[in-house]
């Protein structure tokens, strides 16, 4: 009951369904600083309470594991099919940060589950939460920069903003590709350990791994989900034509200091994919 109680606490600040609901309304309507925080940090802390819980009391426990597992599976698959549907750029990237925190929570479960054998899933789930800290700072902080110029966040609206904003479209891209978790980048690492966490307790136990095989196959379609609601983004905001005149700024479209904030972590998110050691 205490484990419990202590779950419901730390899933309810990590965004962990069922107490998801606060997340994919709190993201749209906060400024895009705020919205950063929320998603790297703030969530990132309730991930590591039930890290915390789960290594230190219900290491071994397989109840505990399977519970985990199972809400993380939801909040992995629901997070990522509701992004798809979401027409509206932050909460389309709230809804990506749910189902990226399932991700995450499935590592926590398969080291739990694993047990002695559990560092695979143990160092996945680790850089996984600094990876989509950093991914989330370049996509939150580049919706900002949406919002500011057009004043909207609906994708029907701002479709074409940044055609011809090659910086703003570059570093977009390579956080976009970090989360999608394409090879060279730092979600790729992440994502995979994570899936090998699967994988592995599928080997190392020969029967009644029925339920795992499933779990690894909606994993799979859940990263599917990812790449098409990030590639949804990028289409519509950088690479088709435009519905509306956007204003322009005299004084260009973001300050030196954003562009030195998205460039340097950019910048650490393709360092961290090539070198990951």
């Amino acid at each position: 009951i205490a484990g419990l109680l202590l779950l419901f606490g730390f899933g309810a600040k990590a965004g962990m369904f069922p107490l998801h609901i606060w997340l994919p309304k709190a993201h749209p309507v906060a400024p895009a600083p705020a919205s950063a925080l929320l998603s790297g940090m703030l969530t990132k802390t309730g991930i590591f309470g039930i890290l915390v819980v789960t290594s230190n009391i219900f290491l071994h426990d397989v109840i505990w594991g399977k519970v985990i597992l199972i809400l993380g599976i939801i909040t992995m698959l629901g997070g990522a099919v509701l992004a798809v549907f979401s027409v509206d750029l932050k909460r389309t990237l709230a809804c990506s940060s749910m189902s990226q925190i399932g991700f995450i929570i499935i590592g926590v479960a398969m080291t739990s589950l694993l047990g002695d054998h559990g560092a695979i899933p143990a160092y996945g789930t680790v850089l996984h939460m600094i990876n989509h800290t950093l991914i989330k700072l370049v996509l939150f902080t580049s919706a900002g920069v949406v919002y500011q110029n057009t004043h909207s966040l609906d994708l029907n609206k701002v479709q074409g903003f940044g055609r011809d904003k090659t910086f703003l479209k570059v570093v977009f891209a390579i956080a976009a590709m970090g989360i999608m978790g394409i090879p060279g980048f730092n979600g790729y690492i992440s994502k995979t350990l994570l899936h090998e966490g699967i994988v592995e307790y599928i080997h190392l136990h020969h029967t009644g791994v029925e339920l795992f095989k499933i779990i690894e196959a909606i994993f799979l379609l859940s990263g599917g989900f990812t790449v098409a609601y990030m590639t949804k983004l990028f289409i519509c905001i950088f690479v088709k034509d435009p519905v509306v005149t956007h204003h322009k700024n005299p004084h260009g479209y973001m300050s030196k200091r954003t562009a030195v904030v998205l460039g340097t972590v950019a910048t650490v998110i393709s360092v961290f994919g090539l070198f990951p050691h």
